[in-house]
């Protein structure tokens, strides 16, 4: 969620965004997608569902956000997957007010909006009402959902990914863990 970045980061003056960009907050300016907003009950009922059909797997942590829910099964028996599959899908199924989004071992369930991390920034930027050529942009993310964002600013911004396997990515650079993330910013913190 947006507010846990920012108690991490704690740099005033960037703009955060949350929720895969549904929430995004910056000096003197904040906006919540209103169609993310109204989703927010259905998704209650969906955590409500989670919890009770798969919620006491080992291994399986059900990350209760503000506007979606994500099922985490990393540390799950892999036998178990297709079983927590077979429920994501059912709920996918029977909700069209939500949508799946596949990450790195888990199943994100979110509001059905056309809108991802890199809209999001194209949102920021229009409302702001900043030319491409003279912002500085970077990003920051870890998951393949980043990638949105990494691709909408691949020629006007900077992409890094976090990550400790080589992948492919439209990053333009790389780092290996959320220590050197924070690395980058005491270095900017010294600097400015």
């Amino acid at each position: 969620m947006r507010e846990d970045v920012e108690n991490l980061v704690k740099i005033k003056g960037l703009f955060y965004a949350g929720s895969h960009g549904f929430d995004i907050k910056g000096p003197e300016f904040s906006m919540i997608h209103q169609k993310a907003q109204e989703a927010i009950p259905v998704v209650s009922k969906i955590i409500e569902r989670l919890k009770t059909e798969i919620g006491n797997i080992e291994g399986v942590l059900i990350e209760e956000k503000k506007f979606s829910v994500a099922v985490h099964y990393r540390l799950a028996d892999p036998k178990i997957v297709p079983k927590i599959k077979k429920v994501v899908d059912d709920i996918i199924e029977k909700n069209d007010v939500v949508r799946l989004l596949s990450g790195k071992k888990v199943f994100e369930i979110l509001p059905n909006i056309e809108w991802d991390k890199g809209k999001a920034i194209g949102w920021i930027v229009k409302a702001l009402n900043i030319d491409w050529q003279e912002a500085s942009i970077i990003y920051i993310g870890d998951d393949t959902t980043d990638e949105y964002a990494f691709r909408a600013i691949r020629t006007r911004g900077t992409g890094i990914l976090v990550s400790s396997e080589d992948k492919e990515s439209a990053a333009n650079f790389k780092v290996a863990s959320c220590d050197e993330v924070k690395k980058i910013f005491e270095d900017v913190i010294k600097t400015s």
